[in-house]
């Protein structure tokens, strides 16, 4: 199969989307869309992203004898490696992560940075032998964890305080709502994507004391005005309106612990829409709303986080159940610099 590529690189510099960089010469997008026919591959590249978020993330602790990947499959598609590149900015510096894997191992492997625009290796795997850049000796305990099918960076991401393990964790915190094949095959079983849930935003100890996403904070160590991006509950709620104008509040309804359970468990707990009729507050269930106002309501949590954070947000087949008008306001969360003033990304397929 031939190589696909996403670029986010701006062609025009003065559209609203376009952010610069210190040490990049292009301007970047915020967000982009991909478009084409069915069954002509968007999808995939959306799952391929979402798997190597996954491989990063997990494979030092959930991988064994066998790389889940999913290979082409015509031609010789799955007797042939598959192969991954990506480059991003992380704390204003470039880098360029590239990946070989086949199903039984890492064939190559290899970090790279652009501190001054110029290239310099962090470390090169290929099979069990790797190398790191001079002065990162810190890092040789990383080739103890590995084993054939153990990414380097997934280890290397464990170290809190070097470059490489802040490219790292930059690449396990991609997140994606909807490309979940690949996914599920890099995360082994029984694991749970790491969101925050909208439900997490309405719990009762939520982040009292916190400024919202659409009002500023005070001025920062710098004295320039920051942003508020704490993922609040007064945000979330801002966001949920826009969906439904009848909404006018959230309930968490917590079950009560049963006679004789374990106390110490955690309360089984399920959501309510207050809506506002005629001067009565009347509570709906989640099942009993639109299809749009529930998807809606997944997408708030994730979406205030990736802006709080600054990162890449995948979605896929985003609008299937959106209004034309919500998804236009997703679009515009990114796009602005006020709420999104860290530079995250939402990258949508699908279209």
């Amino acid at each position: 199969m031939d190589p696909v590529e996403l670029s986010m690189i701006a062609i025009d510099r003065d559209r609203p989307a376009a952010r610069e960089f210190d040490r990049l010469s292009e301007a970047v997008l915020t967000v982009a869309a991909i478009y084409g026919p069915n069954a002509s591959g968007k999808s995939n590249l959306l799952e391929a992203l979402a798997w190597l978020s996954d491989a990063v993330w997990r494979s030092l602790a959930n991988w064994d004898e066998v790389i889940p990947r999913e290979p082409f499959r015509f031609g010789k598609g799955p007797a042939t490696s598959s192969t991954f590149d990506i480059e991003l900015i992380v704390g204003g510096v470039r880098f360029e992560y590239s990946l070989e894997v086949d199903d039984s191992a890492v064939l190559f492997e290899g970090l790279y940075s652009y501190p001054e625009r110029r290239r310099r290796v962090l470390f090169e795997r290929e099979g069990d032998e790797i190398r790191f850049r001079r002065g990162l000796g810190v890092l040789a305990g990383t080739r103890e964890l590995l084993t054939p099918t153990t990414l380097a960076l997934s280890a290397a991401t464990r170290l809190r305080d070097s470059e490489i393990g802040s490219a790292g964790r930059a690449i396990a915190g991609i997140r994606s709502l909807g490309a979940s094949r690949m996914r599920r095959l890099a995360r082994g079983p029984g694991i749970v994507a790491p969101f925050v849930s909208t439900t997490r935003l309405f719990n009762d100890s939520g982040a009292e004391g916190q400024t919202p996403l659409f009002e500023k904070k005070e001025s920062g160590d710098n004295g320039e005005p920051t942003r508020g991006l704490d993922a609040t509950r007064k945000s979330a709620m801002a966001l949920l309106r826009l969906a439904d104008f009848g909404v006018h509040d959230v309930r968490i309804v917590k079950h009560p612990i049963e006679h004789g359970a374990d106390q110490s468990s955690p309360r089984r707990r399920h959501v309510q829409l207050i809506h506002s009729v005629e001067g009565q507050q009347l509570p709906f269930e989640m099942g009993e709303e639109s299809a749009g106002t529930q998807a809606w309501f997944e997408l708030i949590g994730p979406v205030l986080d990736a802006l709080e954070h600054g990162q890449i947000l995948l979605f896929d087949e985003s609008d299937a159940s959106l209004h034309p008008r919500l998804s236009g306001k997703l679009l515009e969360l990114f796009r602005d610099p006020d709420t999104n003033p860290r530079g995250a990304q939402g990258p949508r397929g699908g279209c």
